[in-house]
């Protein structure tokens, strides 16, 4: 992936999914591919960029007669997954999903046409639909290379809480869904949840730059203390995507902590304090961020790279303060809320 998209908010990112009719269009029932190229180029008028989403690993729980261009043998028939068994989560099928035989060479050639298809049309990048359910070899090989070789930002979806299974298809060349950190974040991000749940959790603390955080999604709820979780992932690394669900880029803290992650959220982290109530990390030289999960205010001397620097808070949520000449600030911060200082 190109290394300027994981600085930049998910937000400027719209998702889009189009599959190939016989006419090798995107027509479908929500539209037609002029309207479709019409999105696509009025999306980058305003300087959002698109992110298609390419299903690559089924189609639909239908006849085999009604695909264009896939009979019984480009499928593995392999029935319902069974979740104990490898093989299975990446042969079954999904929900009754028909899986698509990516050993066969007439199938990627295929899946290929597809991709290439959405380049044409001037998308920006490609999200992986059901990765997990898809070989690894499959992204490594093929996928991830019709796509670099496209210039297309790529992102899997690996629904999966364990680290080192996230890691192998971060491994093929692309950035992957942070579900370990979602999965921690459910546990710290509520009212009698420990904060230190979160502290080197996810891929996000041993691949950044391939790791997308994020608070919830459309298959997948925000914690109860849905915003302190926003605050913490757009001021943390790896590449945040906000989804427009109980919140959204429309409300106002969000749009600060945009700004915040834009302009200042640089740096490798560095915790310095956390307890069961209260997380304070550097991004190193760059930003402090306080988060309080706590129903009461909460203050901590913490040591930082600065010496007797002045630092603004950039939140409103509490005041400016000073670090003295040993780099320590003593910073409070609000009850179920978040601070973020820098020079």
């Amino acid at each position: 992936p190109r290394s300027f998209r994981k600085h930049t908010s998910i937000r400027r990112c719209c998702h889009a999914v189009r599959l190939l009719t016989k006419d090798g269009c995107f027509n479908s029932v929500f539209g037609t591919e002029d309207e479709y190229q019409y999105l696509i180029w009025e999306a980058h008028n305003q300087g959002l960029d698109v992110i298609a989403d390419a299903v690559v690993n089924h189609m639909a729980a239908a006849p085999y007669d009604t695909f264009p261009y896939f009979s019984y043998n480009d499928f593995h028939n392999d029935g319902s997954i069974d979740y104990s068994d490898p093989e299975s989560v990446e042969n079954g099928d999904l929900v009754g999903l028909k899986d698509l035989k990516q050993e066969s060479s007439y199938v990627r050639g295929q899946l290929q046409r597809y991709v290439e298809k959405y380049a044409d049309l001037g998308v920006d990048g490609i999200r992986w639909d059901a990765a997990k359910h898809v070989p690894e070899w499959f992204f490594r090989d093929y996928a991830n290379v019709w796509a670099d070789n496209l210039g297309l930002y790529t992102v899997g979806e690996v629904l999966q809480g364990d680290t080192g299974y996230c890691q192998g298809y971060a491994d093929t060349g692309m950035s992957v869904t942070d579900y370990p950190l979602y999965y921690a974040m459910k546990d710290a991000f509520k009212p009698y949840g420990d904060m230190r749940a979160v502290e080197g959790a996810g891929l996000v603390n041993q691949d950044p730059y391939r790791a997308m955080t994020f608070v919830s999604n459309h298959d997948s709820g925000p914690p109860k203390l849905e915003k302190l979780a926003y605050a913490f992932i757009l001021t943390y690394e790896g590449y945040p995507r906000v989804y427009n669900n109980r919140i959204g880029i429309y409300d106002g803290d969000i749009r600060n902590l945009l700004w915040i992650r834009n302009n200042l959220a640089g740096g490798q982290t560095f915790t310095r304090h956390v307890d069961e109530n209260l997380y304070i990390y550097e991004r190193y030289n760059n930003l402090l961020v306080g988060l309080n999960k706590s129903g009461s205010w909460r203050g901590k001397w913490v040591p930082t790279s600065w010496t007797n620097q002045a630092l603004n808070e950039y939140t409103g949520h509490a005041e400016n303060e000073s670090t003295n000449s040993d780099g320590w600030v003593y910073i409070s911060v609000p009850p179920e809320s978040w601070v973020c200082y820098a020079p």
